[in-house]
This record gives structure tokens, C-alpha cells and sequence, in this order.
């Protein structure tokens, strides 16, 4: 124990109270025939008392040292993956008992248990139904949520099977213990790897679809293929592995005639009795629109991200390109959105704009690296003649459309765009997909812009080097492309009853609906009652109401299984009634369907380059034994300083009162009160 403060404190405190003291009772003619010992008691303790409440205005410190004790903690870690329940379909009955024996058993260690898929979750239920898996992330928050912990040592529970991210990890902060669970031999397995297609097509159009799959172990067995498409069949194929490790694809044309929203369906059989048969089949909806999307591009020069973009439309039965200049006069009233590249003169600028405000067409606007914007739906200044090479970060919080992963993986990763030096500025009810990364440091500069405008739809990609990302990423870039037009050829909403909804989500994704009314001066109001239908195939699934929050309302759907749905939203305040129609897909995740074999090899490579030992499921006693037996739990003890002011301390303030009662009692006896 301790107090911190400074000399000069002291000296000043200490002078003060003999002061005051001597002044007090030397000068008191009442104390002259006072005994000698009751007057330097009462002097003692005015003046501590004095020193006392002096010190206080100098905000003396009180420290003190504590020990102190950290347990030696394990970790569990346990894979809750669908992977884990098709390898063990009894693991979810015999997991908690073993948890509960690991417990019990390992006395010097205190044990802490996490599920996890792709990250940590916050609860330990164990339900071996998520999707994806990325167990070098995992452990590197295992270190982030447990960080300046004891952690003696860590047990893994997984197939070992990384759907995501890296395939290695090392750890030398502690040892890292595994059990795997499954068999590392392979299954005789036919799977479904892919199947690439157009999601949306035009009536009467033909589009074509590629499947892929993999065989193990399978060679010499007829494979019966079949395609359906809105439950009819489209082709059968009828294919022999050659090997026990076979790799096969075939394309199917698939005739769309008519419009709506139609599963396409993709079956594999054999005469083999499997053990896995999730992977054998796989629905995915196409939506078939009686109208083609007529797009004009226009742009001043030869540019590389032109012909990137073009080729993103090539071969999209719903989409039609028309090209023009900036000088040019095109009529825009078959139109649907129009494409801008690159800069032009003031004049053409203003003219092409105001024909799009008139005519109510939204645009997609790449904006290059030459002049400047000044217009009613952007502006942007030059601050010198200068172009940033940035990199693309993505926003979380955007969610006007669904974004994959492998979208925002290809723009974070892509070639630095070149972006002018300046200020940028966007009207309308503004969304940034993503952002810029300027010599690594993180802004909030917007990147690639999508706008709600009162009029319109737009959205605006700045800089120039799009091309790279096309040429290094076709895929990702020209499905970004496509949900950019989508964006943009939809009217604006500018009801006053506004929903917003995912037009797709996947079966392991909450569904979320939020609606807004906006009352005659432009405010939010949720008065009104919003009620809800959900329907699939025109069968009433749910009648409910919209909760208020805030001033607006949501209502959340949770997950529900693969098919299309449809809900219908009626606003009712007073006599006032707003219909609202939308609809939605939910598709099938099934990435831990791929593989089902355990990845032995990762599980004892993680555990014997952490100094740690790889068990099976069946031999998972034999770990409880190891870890219960280790001498890696040790616990930590150490010495904490605390400091606080001397102010907050209670004993100080008890000192003080017994020395002002001391001073009353005598000065009571003594008959000068």
C-alpha cells in the first residue's frame, strides 16, 4: 500500500494545518487551564484533520499491489457443421456427454466450449446444420476472444474439412489437440460440384445450363443424369467414370416459354448403394421475364473497360446492347437503363441527362479519370491533376441487392483502380458498395455508388481499370454488372409505402422485410398498420403484422426452406389502404455436401506442429486420459498495481470522523461547545 503525491502537496498541507491549528487552540483563552495532554490531543487532531482535507484538493493517488490468479484454460472447439452430421448422424447425442466427462475430468483446467462454422459462435448449441467452414479463422479468434488469457491448450472436434479460407495453420502459444471425426477413406460418392446458368432469361429465349460432378470410387458404375427444368425434363445423360477419381461435365439448352419463376433441377443415380446422398441432387430457380432489357451504352472513345463490359452481356438471352456516342442523338424511349463511359463536354453531358430525367431511365455511370461532374444527380471537383491508385474495400452495412462473397473477394483482390484526386458528391438516398483503400489506410470515400433517387435509380463506379477485374475475375465482375443493370432498370420508389426486401437468399440466411410510409410532408410515420402474407406456389403460408421499430417496420421471416415465395403487404391508416406485391428465392447452401471424407492429413499436421496429438472419434476416451494426465495446465499468478484517488478510499473518510468525534468528546468534556 502506498499513496502517490507530490512533496510540495505535503509541505503546503502540512504548514496549512499547523496553522490553523495553533492559531484554534493556543489563542482559545477558554483551554488556558486545560490539561497539557487533553490540548495537544485536541492540536493533533484538528491538525490531521486539516492535512487531511488539504491533501484532498491535490488528488493524492492511493495505490496498492494485488496477486493474482489465472486458471489454465482449454478450449473446445467443436465443428457444427452439416459436414459433421452426414460423417456421424449419433455425433449430436454423444457430444454433449463427452464434453460433460471432459469437464469433470480435467480437474486443473478451466473448461471453456465454442461451436463454430465459418467463425466462433456466441451460442454452444449444437445443431451440425451450418454452412461453410474456415477453422484457420476460427482459431486466430480464439486468440482474439480469449487475448491475455491463460489458454493452457486447445481441442478441435472436426472433420477437418476447410470450405473457406486457408488450409494450414500454425499455433506455438499453445498446443493444439485434435479429434477427428468421420472416415478419411473415401466413399463411393457421385456429386454435384456445380451448375452454372443464367438466373434470369427472356421469354422464348433458349439458355444454357453446365453441370458438373465429381465421382470417387465409382469406376465402371453407370451414372443416370437427369435435368428438369419447372418439373418437366430437359435431358438425360447416361455416363461411365473411367477412374476412381473421375471429373465430368456436360451443357444442356433449356427453352423458357414462358414467364414466372421455375425451378431447374439437377439429378444424379447409380445402382451403388451410397452412403451420402444429399450431394446427389440440386434446385436452383431461374426467373423467366416476358420482357428483354433493352441497354444502351454510350461513351466517347476505345477504352478497355468497354469491351469488359460488353462482354459481361454476351450470351444473356435478356439483355439487348446498343451502342452510341456522346455526340450523338439516340431515342430512349425503348430504353431501359443507359451505360455511361468516360467523360464528354458539358454540353453532351447535360443534354444526354436531362433526356434521362425526362424519360425516367436509370444509368450506370463508369466515370474514367478525364474532367469534372456538375449535375443534379452527382458532382465532382478536381483538386489537382493528379489520379489515387486505390484498392476496394466492401461495406457491410450495404443491402440493396445480394452481394456474394466471391463478388467482394473479386474487387478487394482486383489491380488498384486509378480514381481523380478530388470531392465527390451524391444525391438521392445513397448506398456504397464499396470504399476506398488509399495506401492502406481505410476511408469511408466512396468507391462504387448505388443511388434511390426521388426519379430514378443510378449508379456510379469512379475511376478508371474496371477491365483488370473482368480479365482476372470474369465471373464475379460480370454477375456484379448484371445485378448493377437489374438495379437500375427498376422504377424508383417513391411511394409513399416503401419495402425492402432480398430478391434471394440462401436456406441458412434470416429473412428479413422492412417497410416505411412517409406521410404528406416527406416524415416517417408508422401510425398505419402494415400487415403480411407469405405464399408459395398460392398456398397462404403466414398472415401476420409488421412490427413498429423506431419510426419505421420489420418483420423477420427467419429461414425458411429452398422454393420461391411471394408476400403481399397491405398498409392500412384510417381509410388510407397501400397494396405492396414482391417476391423472393431461397436457395439451397450446400458447400459441406462436397466433401465428406475426413482431411486427416490437416487435422494431424495442425495438432503435431503445436506440440499437441490427433485422436479419433472412437478413441476420444484416450484424449480425455492425455489432456487429464498433461502438465500443460499451470496457473499463472502475478502482481497487479492498483491506483485510485485517495478520495474514493473509505477507510480515509473513517479516519476523518474519528478524529472529528475525538475532537468533540474532548472539547464536550472539557465544557468549551
Amino acid at each position: 500500500m502506498n499513496i502517490k503525491v507530490s512533496s510540495i502537496a505535503i509541505i503546503v498541507s502540512c504548514i496549512s494545518a499547523l496553522l490553523v491549528s495553533f492559531l484554534f487552540y493556543f489563542r482559545d483563552k477558554s483551554l488556558k487551564e486545560t490539561v497539557s495532554w487533553i490540548k495537544y490531543t485536541l492540536l493533533a487532531c484538528r491538525f490531521f484533520v486539516i492535512f487531511i482535507l488539504m491533501l484532498f484538493l491535490f488528488r493524492p493517488i492511493f495505490l496498492q499491489t494485488k496477486k493474482k490468479t489465472k486458471q489454465s484454460i482449454l478450449s473446445v472447439l467443436v465443428d457444427n457443421t452439416k459436414s459433421i452430421h452426414l460423417a456421424d448422424s449419433s455425433l449430436k447425442t454423444t457430444v454433449n456427454d463427452f464434453i460433460g466427462r471432459l469437464s469433470k475430468s480435467v480437474k486443473r483446467a478451466d473448461v471453456k466450449v465454442l461451436s463454430f462454422s465459418n467463425q466462433i459462435e456466441i451460442k454452444k448449441e449444437f445443431t451440425f446444420d451450418k454452412q461453410g467452414t474456415n477453422i484457420s479463422k476460427v482459431l486466430h479468434e480464439l486468440d482474439e476472444s480469449f487475448l491475455n488469457e491463460n489458454i493452457g491448450a486447445a481441442l478441435l472436434i472436426s472433420d477437418g474439412i476447410n470450405t473457406e479460407g486457408q488450409s494450414s495453420y500454425k499455433n506455438d502459444a499453445y498446443p493444439i489437440f485434435t479429434i477427428g471425426i468421420g472416415d478419411s477413406s473415401k466413399e463411393s460418392d457421385a456429386k454435384i460440384k456445380k451448375l452454372y446458368f443464367n438466373n434470369i432469361v427472356s421469354v422464348n429465349n433458349t439458355f444454357v445450363t453446365e453441370s458438373q460432378f465429381q465421382f470417387d470410387n465409382l469406376k465402371g458404375i453407370q451414372q443416370d443424369i437427369i435435368l428438369k427444368f419447372g418439373g418437366n425434363e430437359v435431358e438425360r445423360v447416361k455416363y461411365v467414370p473411367k477412374s476412381n477419381n473421375d471429373f465430368f461435365k456436360f451443357t444442356s439448352k433449356v427453352q423458357a416459354k414462358q414467364g414466372g419463376v421455375f425451378p431447374l433441377n439437377l439429378y444424379v443415380t447409380n445402382k451403388k448403394n451410397e452412403k451420402f446422398l444429399s450431394n446427389n441432387s440440386l434446385k436452383r430457380f431461374v426467373t423467366v421475364k416476358s420482357k428483354s432489357l433493352k441497354l444502351l451504352i454510350v461513351s466517347e472513345e476505345p477504352h478497355p473497360d468497354v469491351r469488359a463490359i460488353k462482354t459481361a452481356f454476351w450470351g444473356v438471352d435478356h439483355i439487348e446492347i446498343s451502342e452510341t456516342s456522346f455526340s450523338k442523338f439516340v431515342s430512349l424511349e425503348l430504353i431501359n437503363a443507359v451505360l455511361f463511359i468516360g467523360n464528354s463536354s458539358l454540353k453532351n453531358k447535360q443534354r444526354w441527362l436531362k433526356r434521362i430525367e425526362e424519360k425516367k431511365k436509370g444509368f450506370i455511370w463508369f466515370t474514367g479519370t478525364k474532367g469534372t461532374y456538375n449535375n443534379e444527380f452527382f458532382k465532382f471537383t478536381r483538386l489537382d491533376e493528379s489520379n489515387d491508385k486505390i484498392i476496394m474495400k466492401s461495406n457491410p452495412s450495404f443491402s440493396l441487392f445480394k452481394v456474394e462473397s466471391e463478388i467482394e473477394e473479386a474487387l478487394e483482390n482486383s489491380s488498384p483502380i486509378s480514381v481523380p484526386f478530388g470531392q465527390w458528391k451524391f444525391n438521392g438516398d445513397i448506398q456504397n458498395l464499396m470504399l476506398q483503400k488509399i495506401k492502406n489506410v481505410q476511408t469511408n470515400y466512396s468507391q462504387i455508388v448505388f443511388s434511390a433517387d426521388d426519379i430514378i435509380n443510378y449508379s456510379v463506379y469512379l475511376g478508371s481499370g474496371y477491365w483488370r477485374i473482368g480479365i482476372r475475375n470474369p465471373e464475379p465482375f460480370h454477375e456484379l454488372l448484371r445485378k448493377t443493370v437489374n438495379f437500375v432498370s427498376s422504377k424508383a420508389n417513391n411511394s409513399q409505402f416503401r419495402t425492402k426486401i432480398l430478391s434471394e437468399f440462401t436456406d441458412m440466411e434470416e429473412i428479413v422485410i422492412d417497410a416505411e410510409f412517409y406521410n404528406k410532408l416527406g416524415d416517417l410515420d408508422n401510425v398505419g398498420n402494415v400487415t403480411i402474407k407469405l405464399f408459395q406456389n398460392d398456398s397462404l403460408l403466414l398472415n401476420s403484422e409488421l412490427q413498429r421499430t423506431s419510426q419505421k417496420y420489420r418483420y423477420n421471416l427467419g429461414r425458411l426452406p429452398p422454393g420461391a415465395y411471394s408476400i403481399r403487404l397491405k398498409f392500412k391508416k384510417g381509410n388510407k389502404e397501400i397494396l405492396k406485391k414482391n417476391s423472393f428465392i431461397v436457395n439451397e447452401l450446400a458447400v459441406e455436401a462436397e466433401n465428406i471424407s475426413m482431411n486427416y492429413n490437416f487435422l494431424y499436421d495442425l495438432s503435431n506442429n503445436s506440440s499437441g496429438k490427433y485422436f479419433d472419434w472412437k478413441n476420444r476416451e484416450l484424449a480425455i486420459k492425455t489432456l487429464n494426465s498433461s502438465d500443460i495446465f499451470k496457473n499463472i499468478s502475478y502482481f497487479e498495481l492498483l491506483s485510485d484517488l485517495l478520495l474514493k478510499s473509505k477507510w480515509i473518510f473513517y479516519v476523518l470522523i474519528g478524529l472529528i468525534i475525538i475532537e468533540w468528546i474532548l472539547r464536550k468534556w472539557e465544557g468549551v461547545i
